[in-house]
């Protein structure tokens, strides 16, 4: 069946949810949200910035890059 209407492809308008209405409820949940998984996600993302920033130079001198 899922081959017949092949199921396992993705159509754009699938995301419309995602893109439209994610960022909405979000905006109007922040004030539920604690304010450490604020901190929390900044860490992280600080983290991610740090590791790309380091480990990108550092896998292409490898010659991996």
């Amino acid at each position: 069946m899922m081959v017949a209407v092949q199921g396992s492809g993705l159509r754009g308008r699938w995301f419309q949810p995602l893109f439209v209405y994610a960022p909405i409820l979000l905006v109007a949940q922040l004030s539920d949200i604690p304010r450490y998984l604020f901190r929390l996600v900044f860490a992280l993302a600080v983290a991610g910035i740090v590791a790309v920033i380091v480990f990108l130079p550092w896998n292409a001198s490898r010659g991996a890059g």
